[in-house]
């Protein structure tokens, strides 16, 4: 318990939850990138006979405006199976006797899935120098978090 509490106050403010989530956008955010970057590879192959040379580049930073319908959900769901696969998360599901309920079970994953997206809304693409930040800054977080960058999806 020591150790899950702890993580929220190392990575920038996140719960352990969240930082999940970060993860899990990050993971399907380079699979649609790739897909459409694979996409227009083909197209390009197609056409000229060769391959482009980088694929469209880097991973761009994170925009839900560009994400396909249903990406959001895709995202909440496969945080839930984290949680009951991996995590064996004990609050995944619980039913609360307080006055203000806890979400419903079909809901519990919106509100970090949330938090996730506006906090990598905020960090936009990678850079060179995150994985060399301060332990407390928030672009190492990022880089810490981030599970598929770019430059690994590169080679």
């Amino acid at each position: 318990l020591t150790k899950k509490l702890a993580t929220g106050a190392r990575y920038s403010g996140l719960s352990p939850l969240e930082c999940s989530a970060v993860s899990i956008c990050r993971f399907v955010h380079s699979a649609i990138f790739l897909s459409q970057a694979f996409e227009h590879a083909a197209t390009v192959y197609a056409l000229t006979g060769q391959l482009p040379y980088n694929l469209d580049g880097q991973l761009p930073g994170f925009d839900k405006s560009k994400m396909p319908r249903g990406a959001k959900n895709h995202i909440k769901l496969l945080l839930d199976s984290y949680r009951r696969v991996i995590l064996e998360d004990s609050a995944f599901g619980a039913k609360s006797g307080r006055r203000d309920p806890i979400a419903s079970f079909d809901n519990q994953g919106v509100a970090p899935v949330d938090a996730a997206i506006e906090w990598l809304s905020t960090m936009g693409p990678r850079v060179n120098a995150d994985h060399s930040g301060d332990i407390n800054d928030e672009r190492r977080t990022f880089y810490l978090l981030d599970v598929l960058p770019d430059i690994r999806l590169s080679r």
